[in-house]
Parts: structure tokens; C-alpha cells; sequence
């Protein structure tokens, strides 16, 4: 089943040790060191998103990396580039980074 109006995000776009061809989507200075679906969730909330689902999996570029994704409402005002990106610098504050 296909879901409209959402985005799903991966903890591995997040990923400082993955290379953008298995999966990272920010820079690598704007990456994380292993983020968890714990820390994504957490900051998806903080920034406001409505989340509608989160699950343990794998991404199929790296299978052999267990992570998770999370499914967040598309916001009406930002792109889903910004978005990551935004979750990104959530996560790095709460880190102390």
C-alpha cells in the first residue's frame, strides 16, 4: 500500500560512516556518528512533524545495517531535502554538537 502526502526517513541518511551511495543524505560534516530511531523520532517531534509510523528495518542499500525508519506528514512549506536537514541539526544540538 502506497502512502501519499508523507516522507519516510531512514536513520542511514543521517550516517557519517556511509558514503551517499549507500544511503546518506547530508554532508559528511553534518553527519552523525550512529543515530538511532530513538534520536530521529525524538526529533522529529521537536521540530513539530506529525509522525504517523516508525519501524526497525533495513535499508536495502545497506542491509546489513540494522536501523529504522520513521513516516512524518509532508510539511505544506518545505521540501524533503530541508527536511532531513533540519532533523539533522535536531539531532546534532541534542547531541551537544
Amino acid at each position: 500500500m502506497r502512502l501519499k502526502d508523507v516522507y519516510v526517513i531512514w536513520t542511514v541518511y543521517f550516517d557519517r560512516k556511509l558514503s551517499k551511495k549507500r544511503g546518506r543524505k547530508l554532508p559528511r560534516n553534518k553527519a552523525i556518528h550512529k543515530p538511532t530511531l530513538e534520536e530521529l523520532v525524538e526529533a522529529a517531534k521537536k521540530i513539530g512533524l506529525e509522525i504517523v509510523s516508525t519501524k526497525k528495518a533495513r535499508y536495502p542499500a545497506c542491509w546489513w545495517i540494522e536501523s529504522g525508519y520513521i513516516i512524518v506528514k509532508k510539511p505544506s512549506d518545505m521540501n524533503k531535502a530541508r527536511l532531513i536537514d533540519m532533523i539533522g541539526y535536531e539531532i546534532r544540538r541534542r547531541r551537544g554538537g
